[in-house]
C-alpha cells in the first residue's frame, strides 16, 4: 500500500490574542463531521493523482479549532488524516492517533477537514468520488 503524505498544514498563531473555542462553541460553530470512512473503504481505494486544493482552512480556522486544554499548555500536535474524496470535493476522514491522548487534535483535525476541497486536473468532480487522499494536518503555536 502506497503512504505518502499528501499534504501539510502549518499554523503559525504567534501574536494571536483570541484563545480558541470550547468545544462546545467549537462544536456549534463546526457542527460535527460526517462519518469516517471505514478501514476497508481505505483500503480499497485507489489513491487520487495530479490533484489541488481549492480551499484550505485559514489561520482563524485553526485558532477556533484549536484544542483549548491544548492552546493553555502550549501543546503542539500532529495528525495524519486517511481519506475519501466525496461529492464537490469535499473529503471524509479518519484521523489516526497522534500519541497525545490529553489532547484532542485528533477531533480538531477531523473538524477542520470539513474546510478542505480538491479537485483534479483533467477530471471533473464526479469522477473523482471515492478516490483516496492522505492530508497532514499540523497544529503549531509558532
Amino acid at each position: 500500500m502506497r503512504v505518502g503524505l499528501v499534504g501539510l498544514l502549518l499554523l503559525a498563531l504567534a501574536g494571536c490574542v483570541t484563545a480558541p473555542l470550547s468545544p462546545e462553541e467549537q462544536a456549534a460553530y463546526w457542527g460535527e463531521p460526517g462519518a469516517p470512512p471505514t478501514e476497508s473503504e481505505l483500503a480499497g481505494a485507489a489513491y487520487l493523482q495530479n490533484y489541488y486544493w481549492v480551499s484550505l482552512p485559514d489561520t482563524n480556522d485553526y485558532v477556533m479549532i484549536y484544542p483549548r486544554n491544548a492552546w493553555d499548555a502550549e501543546a503542539q500536535g500532529r495528525v495524519q488524516l486517511n481519506c475519501i474524496v466525496q461529492p464537490g470535493g469535499k473529503i471524509a476522514c479518519r484521523a489516526r492517533d497522534d500519541g497525545q491522548p490529553r489532547y484532542d487534535f485528533e477531533r480538531a483535525a477531523t473538524m477542520i477537514s470539513t474546510r478542505f476541497r480538491l479537485t483534479a486536473r483533467g477530471q471533473d468532480l464526479d469522477s473523482i468520488v471515492g478516490y483516496r487522499v492522505d492530508v497532514g494536518v499540523q497544529f503549531r503555536l509558532y
